[in-house]
This record gives C-alpha cells, sequence and structure tokens, in this order.
C-alpha cells in the first residue's frame, strides 16, 4: 500500500519510466501517461507486468533504488492526473504543446506542473489556463533532467545517472518558493536549487552548448549508425572549442539579463562530481566523468520524419531561443547562429519557423526590464 500522495508522470519514455519507478519504489502511488499511439511500445509493456523494472549501475549507489515498481499506466490523461499532487511533463519540447492542450482542462486545485526541462513551455501552458486555475495551480520548469536514462527493454528502465543538484522555478518567479519543499520532499536525494524565474533555469540548461554539437559528428554518424561513442569519442578538442563558443554566449547572456554566469564545465561539475567530473577545461570533465560517457549517440541526425532531441529540441527550443533572448539585451550570438543554420542546412528543416523565440511567445517588443517583471510577475510593465 502506498504510503505517500500521487504523482502523474505524463511521458513514457527511458526518463519518464524511471521517474515513475523512483517514486513508486520509494512509497508513492504514481501513474503513468503516455499518447495513444505509443500504447503498445510504452504503456501495454507496463500494463501486462503491472509496473517497471528499474536497474541501475552500480555507482550510482543508493540514491535511486533497484527493483521492480507498481505503476498505474494509461493512455486516458484523467485518468492519469486526477488526484495528483505533482504533475511531471517529461517530453520533448516540441511534443509540449500536445500534451499541454489535453492537459489544461484537467487541472484543479493546488497542483504543481512541473516540466522537466522547461525549454519554458510553463508560458506556453499558461495561455491555456482560466483566471481560477492561473490562482491556485502552480506550473514550474526544472532546468535539466534529473535522471541520466534509457530504456533497457519494454517496461524496463536504466538510471546510469542522477544529478547531485539542479534549479528549478516556477512562473511566475514569486510563486516558487511555493514548490521548492514538496519538490524537494518527491526527491530527496538532489539539492533543488531555485531560482530566480524560468528565464534563468532556461538558460541554465546547458544542453543549449553541449547538444547541438552533435551536428559537427553528422559523418560518423551517418556512416556508423551511432556506433561510437559521442560523449567518449566524439568530443575532441576541435568540437570542444565550438561547445565553449556556444556557451560563452549564452554565459554572456546571463549577464547581462543580471543572472550569475555558470559555464557549462562548472555546471557538470556541480551535478557530476559524485561520479568523478573535475578538470579545468569542459573536455577534462567529460573525459573524466564516467556516467557521461554512457551517454546516448544519436543512429540518425534528425529531421522530420525521426526526430531527435539533440538537434530537433535542442536547436529551434534552447540554441534560437538563445539568439531570441541576447538580441534583447544586445549580446552578439553569431556561433550559436551559425550552428543553427547548420541544423538547417544538414536536416533540410527550417527550423527558425517553429523557434521558441520571444517573439513566438508573443514577448518580442519587450526590453530588459519588462522582459524580467514578465516571468517574476506574470505580467509586462505597461
Amino acid at each position: 500500500m502506498n504510503s505517500r500522495g500521487k504523482q502523474a508522470i505524463l511521458g513514457a519514455g527511458g526518463g519518464g519510466q524511471v521517474f515513475a519507478a523512483d517514486l513508486a519504489l520509494r512509497g508513492y502511488e504514481v501513474s503513468i501517461f503516455d499518447v495513444p499511439e505509443f500504447y503498445d511500445s510504452t504503456i501495454k509493456p507496463i500494463q501486462k507486468q503491472n509496473g517497471i523494472y528499474l536497474t541501475t549501475e552500480p555507482y550510482v549507489g543508493n540514491a535511486v533504488p533497484t527493483g521492480f515498481a507498481h505503476v498505474q499506466a494509461s493512455t486516458e490523461m484523467k485518468k492519469a492526473v486526477d488526484g495528483a499532487e505533482i504533475i511531471h511533463i517529461i517530453v520533448p519540447a516540441y511534443a509540449q504543446n500536445r500534451f499541454f492542450k489535453e492537459l489544461a482542462p484537467l487541472l484543479e486545485g493546488d497542483q504543481i506542473v512541473l516540466v522537466h526541462p522547461g525549454y519554458l513551455g510553463t508560458l506556453e501552458l499558461s495561455k491555456l489556463l482560466d483566471k481560477r486555475q492561473k490562482e491556485t495551480v502552480v506550473l514550474a520548469e526544472a532546468q535539466t533532467m534529473l535522471y541520466n536514462a534509457r530504456n533497457k527493454g519494454p517496461a524496463h528502465a536504466w538510471a546510469f545517472g542522477i544529478k547531485a543538484q539542479y534549479q528549478i522555478a516556477a512562473f511566475p518567479g514569486r510563486m516558487t518558493r511555493k514548490i521548492i519543499a514538496p519538490i524537494q520532499k518527491a526527491f530527496p536525494f538532489p539539492k533543488i536549487l531555485p531560482g530566480r524565474n524560468v528565464l534563468e533555469v532556461h538558460l541554465n540548461n546547458f544542453a543549449l552548448a553541449a547538444h547541438p554539437s552533435v551536428l559537427l559528428n553528422t559523418g560518423w554518424i551517418e556512416h556508423t549508425a551511432g556506433n561510437f561513442s559521442f560523449w567518449g569519442d566524439g568530443m575532441t578538442p576541435g568540437v570542444t572549442r565550438v561547445v565553449d563558443a556556444l556557451d560563452s554566449e549564452r554565459t554572456a547572456t546571463q549577464s547581462a539579463l543580471g543572472f550569475e554566469p555558470i559555464s557549462l564545465g562548472a555546471w557538470l561539475i556541480r551535478l557530476y562530481n559524485q561520479y568523478g567530473a573535475k578538470g579545468s577545461t569542459s573536455s577534462e570533465v567529460w573525459q573524466n566523468c564516467r556516467n557521461l560517457k554512457l551517454g546516448y549517440t544519436p543512429k540518425i541526425i534528425g529531421g522530420k520524419k525521426h526526430p531527435i532531441t539533440y538537434v530537433d529540441q535542442d536547436v529551434p527550443y534552447l540554441l534560437m531561443s538563445l539568439t531570441s533572448i541576447a538580441g534583447c539585451v544586445g549580446v552578439p550570438t553569431p556561433h550559436s547562429k551559425l550552428i543553427s543554420d547548420l541544423a538547417c542546412l544538414v536536416n533540410d528543416v527550417d527550423y527558425w519557423k517553429e523557434a521558441r523565440t520571444l517573439k513566438k511567445l508573443g514577448l518580442g517588443n519587450l526590453d530588459k526590464e519588462k522582459l524580467l517583471n514578465f516571468f517574476d510577475e506574470g505580467m509586462p510593465v505597461s
């Protein structure tokens, strides 16, 4: 019998299944949802065995439990979210709006919706809520995925790492104080760091610099179908210089907005020091961190027919988003624009059309003061 409150997981991929199994093994009632077209691959196997097997790497220790977790699985979102204290959305950014549209009418009471990672998705969800919901439901975003996760097989999740800390904020930022305690209770291992607002959290998503660099391994990926370690072999000195150039534009934008600029390497050490992450350069950190070497190497480079998160998510929803935000505060982003255009060229997709820019969010005419006020308070200064 579960002794804790209900947690709902929306998105039953590898990450969602690790979230669900971990919470269930620690005593929570957990329900997991996915859209009907993924029923056979995600929900049906969980229903068949009435739960999820969770496997971890030995070095993860006691931070994540191992074993079989009883989890309720469904393609009915209402069934999944009814009575849930926290609703976790764990889907690629390009799939968020579909989930938001179905979720919005179902939200009630004092529920917390936490998007992992956020990609400024709370702004899209907020537009769908009525006045009553906006007064009671709290929307929040995480800086990154809590777990390093994939599937080993149907209804068999694998956690090969967990962050030691990560940042979370609510939209609007003034609501952040309401969510830290319940989220920290649900996830006792990582240190939850409150961000000023979701804009700060968004800019601290270090995938912005790291993931799009996979484009520089296009030939290798297409030739070997991903049969190499991108994080171990593909992060050569030249590729790392590109990563550092993108990261410098990210941190310059943070500084211009008044946020603390934290480099990619510094974040990796904060999050993965328990796995050996150390070094004076980002390249050294990659090579010293044992669990990063288990990271995903895509078998294809993405595109509309077969999207991958490293490109189809992190270019339009992070890299292009950065160029928009940086433009608001006068920070040049030539390297981010270069890699963004490279993504469009490689995959023959105009990612700029779908990019989650300030203009797309209805914030394109705000100056720095009004932009920060919007993310802090929920409305621009008139």
